[in-house]
This record gives structure tokens, sequence and C-alpha cells, in this order.
């Protein structure tokens, strides 16, 4: 694309703003082809590709928080790997249409500007994470034994499973909401309005009236492989009429979904003996988390997508929707996961507000590495990066915050919370005098299960007045 000197209104204004702003290394392809288009006075004839480098240039110089939205639209354009001969090529030789354009050594292009070929870019160069104004003040504690499977109990309350039996506690107050049931459980979930289930360690499934913790009949799945963690999962009332058999036999139910150490997931009703179906089995891994994504009043979309993690760079997504009942081929990818920091995938958890379309799933690694994606596999904003001061997390919440939402990890090693704010691209970390073993939100209240009981905090913003002793 041969594209004529700066000088033409009412570009060369742009132009010359993004020719002289300096935005650090592995910046300068997509600003100088940026300040080509806008010299050109962006011809309808202009790649798509280009445009996007210009949009992000002109973002960035805005200044002010604006270097973040500006990352993100530069991910739009890079290096590109060939999905069919794995050879790189460099955009900016597609933008111009070089017919002499030959293949880039991978060794020599950054990284952050290589795409994946299905999650998009990696973090677009020059990020900074900045701190985010936000600490913690604590609601409530409850003394105890360890803690190690939490899960919200409507807007109310609170569930706390550990080797002494499940608990209920008011998230306002921390009093007791129920009486104990009895029993070790290493996992909890509430299986319907009316259902508690917990999985004692060696795999027995057991029911508890919701409003009361009264027991429904005996254990169910004796004997079997030990579970590692339960949820419930929606099966759409308008579910295809071309579904397969056992999952029309479902339509309109709630169902639970366990997923034990041998790598299966099976769905259970609550208080029957035996699984509908065994879903999948990854033989050589052991489940480490079940989260599900309900599709409740997001039209289009119906059921649930059930999010499985293995403790590695494995996540399948199983949809209830789906008309075969298989697990989905569109996930988010071992390459796309490693490319940006995964290597432990501990947890998972639904955005509790919408963000574009959808509500996503944010995915959090051992490694304190944070990602969001769409289940099916499209990786949305960049991710946040380890702290050196944040190691071995075991688990992630999120709950709505200003406009959009705050992520929350806990640290075991570190005793520590990181909070971070999505679209504002900060974090702050807060010191904790407990070690974490889980962590939940009930309403706007984060909930820690630590070795000794229940720790309950609430995000507050840090006044810089405070901070500097003022």
């Amino acid at each position: 694309m041969d594209l004529p000197p700066i000088g033409l209104e009412p570009w060369q204004k742009v132009a010359q703003a993004i020719d002289d702003v300096d935005l650090g290394p592995g910046w300068s392809g997509f600003l100088d082809s940026a300040r080509r288009v806008a010299a050109a006075g962006v011809p309808t004839h202009v790649p798509a590709d280009s445009v996007w480098c210009l949009v992000a240039a002109m973002v960035a110089i805005t200044g002010g928080d604006a270097a973040p939205w500006a990352r993100t639209l530069a991910r739009l354009a890079g290096h590109a790997r060939c999905l069919e001969c794995g050879l790189v090529y460099s955009i900016a030789d597609l933008i111009d249409e070089r017919g002499d354009a030959g293949p880039i050594d991978p060794a020599s292009v950054p990284a952050e500007t290589l795409a994946d070929g299905v999650a998009g870019f990696r973090p677009a160069p020059g990020r900074v994470l900045t701190p985010a104004a936000l600490g913690a003040q604590v609601r409530w504690r409850v003394a105890g034994g360890p803690v190690d499977a939490l899960a919200a109990l409507g807007d109310r309350a609170v569930l706390a499973a550990g080797p002494a039996g499940t608990t209920a506690w008011e998230v306002v107050s921390g009093g007791p909401a129920l009486s104990a049931m009895p029993g070790p459980a290493v996992s909890v979930c509430v299986a319907d309005d009316s259902v508690i289930v917990t999985a004692t360690p060696d795999g027995a499934l057991l029911g508890w009236e919701a409003s009361t913790a009264k027991p429904l009949g005996h254990a169910v799945r004796r004997g079997g492989t030990p579970v590692r963690s339960l949820a419930a999962v929606l099966v759409p009332d308008d579910l295809d009429q071309r579904a397969v058999s056992w999952l029309s036999q479902l339509r309109g139910r709630r169902v639970l979904a366990v997923g034990d150490a041998g790598g299966g997931v099976e769905l259970w009703e609550p208080l029957a003996g035996r699984p509908h179906v065994e879903l999948f089995r990854q033989a050589d891994r052991s489940v480490v988390d079940l989260t599900a994504l309900d599709f409740v009043d997001q039209w289009p979309w119906t059921g649930s997508d059930l999010i499985v993690l293995y403790g590695d760079t494995v996540v399948d997504v199983w949809v209830s929707a789906a008309v075969q009942g298989d697990r989905s081929t569109m996930v988010p990818d071992s390459a796309s996961l490693a490319a940006i920091g995964h290597e432990h995938i501990v947890g998972a958890v639904v955005a509790p507000r919408r963000l574009g379309h959808r509500a996503p799933v944010l995915l959090a690694d051992r490694n304190g590495t944070v990602s969001m994606w769409e289940t099916f596999g499209v990786r949305l904003n960049e991710p946040l990066p380890p702290d050196p001061h944040h190691r071995d997390v075991v688990g992630i919440a999120a709950l709505p915050f200003d406009r959009s939402i705050a992520v929350v990890t806990v640290s075991s090693t570190d005793r520590t919370l990181r909070i971070w704010e999505v679209a504002r691209g900060s974090a702050s970390l807060v010191p904790l005098d407990v070690h974490p073993r889980c962590v939940t939100v009930v309403g706007q209240t984060i909930v820690i299960g630590h070795d000794a009981g229940l720790l309950a905090i609430d995000i507050e913003a840090v006044s810089p007045f405070a901070r500097s002793g003022s």
C-alpha cells in the first residue's frame, strides 16, 4: 500500500501526535502502521488490521487510563502464525500487501505480539499494572477447625465444609444460620433451593434439607471414587427436540455434577442412588474444580456451561443445551492458556455480571495468573500477571464492583488476598493473618475458609491521604 506523506487534513495532527509519542519497547511497529494510515487520510481501501493499529494508537496517546484499552486493541495487530504450516508472518507485511513477504524466524518475534490462532494475541507490550486504591475490612470471624470448601446459601448465608462437618453462617452477622451437618466433607453444593449436598472423603454423597439442615435419607454413591468437586447444572426447558434421549429426560431440571479423583464427571439426582450418566472421564487426571455458568436472563443462551479443571492447563466444558450431550470442542485450549502464563489452573469463577454479551469465566492459576474467557475458547481482556508476594493461590471469587467486577484470589503460602479491578487494570495486595484454603463471595462479602475457621471481609476504598499518613 503506497501512502502519501504527512499533510492531509484532518489527519495531519493525529499522525504527528502518533509520531511524537513513545510507548516503550514493542510498540514501534504498531505506531508506525498507525501513523502511515493517518498520514494517508484513512483511505477506504486500508486493510482492517491497519485501521486497528490506528485506533489503538489514537486511544494510547490520550493518556490517563487509556493504555489498557489501547493494549487490548493492539492485540489485533502484530505477528500471526499460520495455522496450516506453522510459519510466522508479520502483519505489517500483510497490511502492506507485500508480494515478497516471507516468514520470520519465530525466535526473533516478540512473544507479546504473536497470535496463537484461537485466543487472540498475547498480552500487549508496555504493560504496567497500576496499584488499586482498595483494602479490606474484617466483617467477622468464626473460630473452628479447617475449612476445605465453601458455597453460598442464597444471598444470606455461607456453607463451610471440612473434617469436622458442614456449618452455615449468616453473612451479615457471622452467627449460625442452620444446625451443623455432621460428618467430614470435602465439598458442598446447594443442588437446588431445597437440598444441600455434601461429599465425604470416601466418595459418598449426603443430602440435607436446605431450610433446616435435617438429613434427607441415606448416603448415596457409597464406595465410589473420591469426590473432588460438586456443581449444580441446569438443563434448559427449551432443549432442542433433537437432543439425545438421556438428556431430554432431564429437560427443565437442575441436577448435580460430580467430579471425582479418577477424572470422571457424572450427573446425579440430588437424592437418587445412581447417576444419570457419566458425561466423560479423563483417565489420567483428577478433577480439582467444577464451576457452572448458568445462563439465566442471558437470552439467547440457556442452560448451563459446566467448566471442569484438572490442576494443569486442560479445561473441559460441557454444555447442557448441546444436542449430543458431548464435551464441547470449543474451549480455552492448553496452548493458549500456557501462552499467557498458566501452568496449574486451580479454580474458576463466573463473573457476577455480564461483561458484553455474556458473563465470562475467570481462571486462576496456582502461580497467580488470572485470565478471563468465553467458555467457547475466546479470551477477553488482558490477563492478570503473577505477583511474587502472592504464590500458591488456592481459590478465586468475584463480586460486583462499581460498574464492573472485582476478582479476588487467596494465597496460602504468603497469606495474602489479591484484588483485581478488571475494568481499570489495577490490583491491590492485602495481607491476611490466616492461612487460606478456599474463598467465595456471598453478596458483597468475601468469605475465606482457613486452617482454623472462617474470615469474612468487605472491600473498601483506601484514601490516598490515609496511605500517606496525613
